[in-house]
């Protein structure tokens, strides 16, 4: 039995080398069981953002329980892109949580000791994501 991995990405300073990648053209194919939305995203395209591809993950990221978006750190999907592609994933990500407004992170931290007060999700800079078809 493959157990899922279930993964948190949060940017630190400096967590990527560079924006912008050598060339390359970079997909995220997401899931959201909040939402019952997916889609793939085609975010970087000839090692440049695409701002019309990062304006849809920004919406697909969303608080869906206000429908608010925010504008998502485009270096917090490079992360993800990489960690994905050396995962060895086939399966969609699964994404548990993209951004929190204020008011659903206030929400969270009442019900879990777990959630930050100052969490990077409110920031646009964290994804709570899982591999389901990757062993742990």
């Amino acid at each position: 039995m493959i157990a899922p991995v279930l993964l948190g990405f949060a940017l630190a300073p400096n967590a990527t080398e560079s924006a912008i990648a050598n060339g390359d053209t970079r997909s995220l194919d997401l899931t959201d069981g909040h939402t019952n939305e997916a889609g793939v995203f085609t975010y970087m395209v000839d090692g440049v953002y695409d701002q019309a591809a990062l304006d849809k993950l920004n919406w697909f990221l969303r608080d869906w329980r206000l429908n608010e978006s925010t504008k998502m750190d485009p270096k917090l999907f490079d992360i993800l892109w990489q960690v994905y592609r050396e995962s060895g994933s086939k399966q969609p990500i699964d994404v548990l949580s993209g951004y929190r407004s204020p008011q659903t992170n206030a929400l969270l931290r009442q019900r879990s000791r777990q959630v930050a007060k100052y969490s990077q999700h409110m920031e646009g800079k964290a994804i709570d994501a899982h591999f389901l078809d990757v062993d742990t």
